[in-house]
């Protein structure tokens, strides 16, 4: 009976329905139980109820890795369709160690903030591949981003905030798409001649630290 409950409580969370979430919460919280297993799928979802079209991150801790597959010790298989399914546009994330599990299943967003993004490295690549739907990408207090960002075909506009000296990859070319970098109290940033390969670019608006 308890995990037909929590079919019921899943499938009402999942319909991603305000008044549906607010119903499945109320029950799940009446059960000691039925609670703790929502906390414990949900989370870090939990958090994030309500948020409208904006999927937030709070902040993410170092994560321990599983010595044998690699993958985050709270790793949830059963997580990946929920993620990948969620309706949200706009993921912002501030960490200042390893992307959270979860985040690199999210693959449907249009608009990135990462904040803190100190230790933004190509180990995210393969994540970077997926975002083919991501116009807008804001990056602040980064010194370094991804080569396979020319993956991101979508990439309308690029936005660069009180970070180090870094420099676009080459591959910032593929962005055909792109229509503005803007580059805002940044120490330097080295631009690539395969700029001009982004044949859509009518702006790039920089002012230095």
């Amino acid at each position: 009976m308890l995990e037909q409950q929590k079919e019921n409580i899943y499938s009402l969370i999942e319909t991603w329905d305000k008044t549906n979430i607010t119903l499945a919460l109320q029950m799940a919280k009446a059960n000691r139980k039925l609670w703790k297993a929502v906390k414990a799928r949900y989370r870090p979802l939990l958090r994030l109820l309500g948020k409208g079209s904006t999927l937030y991150d709070l902040g993410n801790p170092k994560q321990s890795i599983d010595r044998k597959s690699r993958k985050p010790l709270n790793y949830d298989a059963n997580l990946v369709p929920v993620f990948n399914k969620l309706p949200w546009t706009t993921l912002s994330l501030n960490f200042d160690a390893d992307l959270p599990w979860w985040a690199t299943e999210i693959t449907r967003i249009q608009t990135l903030v990462i904040k803190n993004g100190l230790t933004l490295k190509d180990s995210t690549s393969a994540w970077w591949t997926k975002l083919t739907a991501l116009t807008q990408l804001y990056l602040e207090y980064t010194n370094y981003i991804p080569s396979s960002i020319g993956d991101c075909t979508s990439l309308k506009i690029l936005d660069i905030i009180k970070s180090r000296s870094i420099s676009l990859p080459k591959s910032i070319g593929q962005c055909v798409l792109l229509e503005g970098i803007y580059v805002e109290n940044c120490d330097f940033l080295e631009i690539p001649s395969s700029i001009n390969q982004c044949a859509a670019l009518e702006f790039i608006n920089s002012s230095y630290a």
